[in-house]
């Protein structure tokens, strides 16, 4: 075997080891979804604190987890049910729910943590959650998709600079982690939906 062919050899047990890594069903549909919820809910916040409606910022901080949650949840068990994708990779697919499930954990605990030991904190809610979701969405461009770097780039600087404009947080943070979320889960959906079109006809 010559030099060229050993070199055409590898690139095609490349491609299939791509293939095969990226045969997964990510569920990324709850980033459409909790990426749709931010892109309302945190906007929403910072126009009721400008424009002196502060009193109403309980009620969309209830309403919009509780949405969120709800259809999340919703669509999470009709995936469940039956897999899009019975020969996927389910190892990598359960890798990457536990590495969401982490950042989340994380942002729950830091969200709750850093205000009662540091009086004041909760002014830092929203940049807590951009960067839980920004670091989330590099670790998963690492080890699922490059394509999401570029997304969790973008909000991790987003984060940083609403750090610099406390103001406007909630629009900066609502617009950068709603398109960072919903894009990519968009990216991810369409792969699933495209591997499943490959599939071949069990009833045939």
């Amino acid at each position: 075997m010559n030099r060229e062919d050993a070199l055409d050899d590898l690139r095609i047990i490349r491609r299939i080891l791509e293939k095969t890594h990226r045969r997964i069903d990510p569920h990324l549909f709850h980033f459409i979804i909790w990426g749709g919820v931010v892109l309302v809910w945190f906007p929403l916040l910072n126009f009721l604190e400008l424009t002196g409606r502060g009193h109403l910022e309980g009620i969309v901080c209830a309403v919009a987890p509780g949405v969120g949650t709800l259809l999340s949840a919703t669509f999470g068990f009709i995936a469940a049910r039956r897999p899009r994708l019975p020969t996927a990779n389910s190892y990598l697919a359960h890798q990457i729910g536990g590495i969401v499930a982490v950042f989340i954990a994380s942002g729950i605990t830091f969200r709750f943590v850093l205000p009662a030991v540091h009086p004041g904190g909760q002014r830092f809610a929203l940049q807590v959650w951009g960067f839980a979701y920004a670091l989330m969405v590099l670790v998963l461009g690492v080890v699922y998709s490059r394509e999401f770097l570029g997304f969790g780039i973008f909000m991790f600087l987003a984060s940083l600079v609403s750090l610099a404009m406390m103001r406007y947080s909630g629009f900066i943070l609502g617009g950068s982690m709603g398109f960072g979320l919903i894009i990519p889960g968009i990216i991810a959906e369409r792969r699933v939906a495209r591997m499943i079109l490959e599939q071949p006809d069990e009833g045939a």
